[in-house]
């Protein structure tokens, strides 16, 4: 807050809350073993009935979208603030990117917060702490203890190793006496499941996955059907989530015997449909091509795109959507490769693709856009055309070795594959009815 602008903000303390002074900034609120930090607290008009002033806190963020953590975030500084006036603020405010507020109701969130605090005052409490269960979950990615933890669970097999393996699905299998995705792989029986029409049904085996791991070897379910074109071109989108902001196209065209690799960057916001625009140029280039891509987000751009910047009925767009191979549904229940998750960086890596970046994310891109905002740097600007383009060939490295599985004889292959329908379940692990043997004849 600029202090310019508001004469009557003073820094917090607590002579100044008794005060009733309006606005109070950077305050630092300390009640017995919680504290907290506000960047702005502003009195309300109403007095409490113990005749002192009331505040409502204001939390500044840096993102444009506002998360439900920064919600309780701001309600746990209301839960604080109402140890000193004695009332819970019935709302508060948020000040996301853009300097855009937001007014944020209070009330349904102070039960969550309650319950979680009562939670960590047990756990404190308790006279000899449990250590939390190990469970590695997709907010690893934003802790700074996700390598210590990662070691940790490599060196106890932990199921939640298994990245799409929820932490129910893992007491589930605890409470079957199944802790390692070694004893794990040993649950996992092919089973063929038809629906009323007939048809196979397949789904994905997190016990599969386990196998395929154990026996370091990729597990064919059923051959994936890839109708080919002379033209391949392979597509990765960069973006800011969090600002509906798409800012570099990575595009890899295999035309016949030719590599043709493009990089469309966009400084800005305005310049997003500059680069679009060029986009849909490059494919209006070629009659018939098939188009790859890994998961949805190349999908929904192009959706988001079309809907934003395209006036009118787009042929190219239809032929783009048409001939478009999500090669990550390919993968999903019908190839198990030897890796934790189905990642394009854990397969690529697996089929010996390497990045120049050793810790090229989704996350670390964006961090490296962010600072060249703020820098414009050149260096990180190469860094992420160069980290963009790399997925677009490590996709092109992925899908060959699909094909490559779809087509040949497996026998000759350089990577150790099997189909599930060969896979013999051993004696010593199976259930099965046979022969009694006593140890004594006669009996």
């Amino acid at each position: 807050m600029d202090q310019k602008k508001f004469p009557e903000a003073k820094p917090y303390s607590p002579e100044e809350m008794k005060k009733g002074t309006p606005i109070l900034l950077k305050a630092n609120l300390v009640f017995g073993e919680l504290e907290t930090y506000a960047d702005v607290l502003t009195k309300v008009e109403e007095i409490s009935s113990q005749r002192k002033h009331n505040y409502a806190p204001t939390l500044v963020v840096g993102t444009y979208k506002i998360y439900k953590e920064q919600k309780l975030q701001l309600a746990f500084i209301g839960h604080i603030l109402s140890k000193f006036q004695k009332e819970k603020p019935s709302t508060g405010t948020i000040i996301g990117g853009g300097d855009k507020s937001h007014k944020i109701k209070l009330e349904p969130l102070y039960k969550e917060v309650e319950q979680t605090l009562r939670k960590l005052k047990n756990w404190i409490s308790s006279q000899e702490p449990e250590v939390p269960h190990l469970i590695l979950n997709k907010h690893c990615l934003y802790c700074p203890f996700q390598k210590e933890c990662e070691a940790k669970a490599k060196e106890q097999d932990h199921l939640s190793l298994l990245k799409r393996m929820n932490e129910k699905e893992i007491i589930k299998q605890n409470n079957r006496g199944i802790f390692t995705t070694k004893q794990y792989s040993y649950t996992y029986r092919p089973r063929k499941r038809k629906n009323a029409k007939g048809e196979r049904i397949i789904r994905h085996s997190h016990a599969l996955k386990a196998l395929a791991i154990k026996d370091k070897k990729i597990y064919i379910v059923e051959k994936s059907k890839i109708s080919m074109s002379n033209i391949m071109i392979f597509l990765d989108i960069e973006g800011i989530p969090d600002q509906n902001f798409y800012y570099l196209i990575g595009i890899v065209i295999i035309d016949h015997d030719s590599i043709k690799k493009l990089s469309l960057w966009a400084n800005t916001k305005d310049e997003e449909k500059e680069i679009w625009k060029k986009f849909l140029i490059v494919i209006e280039n070629y009659n018939e091509f098939t188009l790859f891509h890994y998961g949805n987000y190349e999908i929904k751009f192009i959706e988001k795109m079309s809907k934003k910047y395209s006036e009118e009925k787009n042929e190219t767009i239809e032929k783009i959507i048409i001939n478009s191979v999500n090669v990550l549904s390919l993968i999903y229940a019908n190839i198990y490769f030897p890796t934790y998750s189905n990642s394009l960086k854990d397969i690529g890596l697996y089929l010996e693709y390497q990045w120049s970046e050793a810790n090229a994310t989704g996350i670390q891109s964006i961090i490296w856009r962010h600072k060249w905002e703020l820098t414009n740097n050149k260096e990180l600007k190469q860094k992420l055309i160069t980290y963009n383009i790399e997925d677009c060939f490590a996709l092109k490295r992925i899908t060959e070795e699909i094909v490559n599985i779809s087509n040949e004889d497996m026998e000759n292959s350089r990577i150790d594959i099997a189909l599930t329908d060969d896979i013999k379940i051993e004696k010593n692990y199976a259930y099965h009815f046979g022969d009694v043997e006593f140890l004594t004849n006669g009996l």
